[in-house]
């Protein structure tokens, strides 16, 4: 499952834990960087209205990451530690 999925799955149990998940620990900037970097070099990559995405936007059912993109938001993903590309590129 995808950090957005985990993000979703957590809002039904408090503003406290989806603070913890979202505010929690940070990468620094310049990773932040170039992890969006590496990502937008890559054929998941799509932007939407609401920023950038691995893959399709996640909707909770199965997927094969590595094909399919993990469905995350990209610009929460790579600011957190504990994340990684569903390919191994970061």
């Amino acid at each position: 499952m995808g950090c957005c999925g985990k993000a979703i799955r957590l809002v039904g149990k408090g503003a406290s834990v989806t603070k913890k998940l979202i505010v929690g620990k940070r990468v620094r900037v310049d990773t932040q960087r170039k992890r969006l970097k590496i990502c937008g070099e890559c054929d998941l990559y799509s932007c939407k209205v609401f920023g950038p995405v691995c893959g399709t936007l996640y909707s909770g059912k199965e997927r094969n990451e590595e094909v399919e993109g993990c469905g995350c938001l990209l610009a929460v993903k790579v600011s957190l530690k504990g994340e990684s590309c569903p390919r191994g590129k970061w």
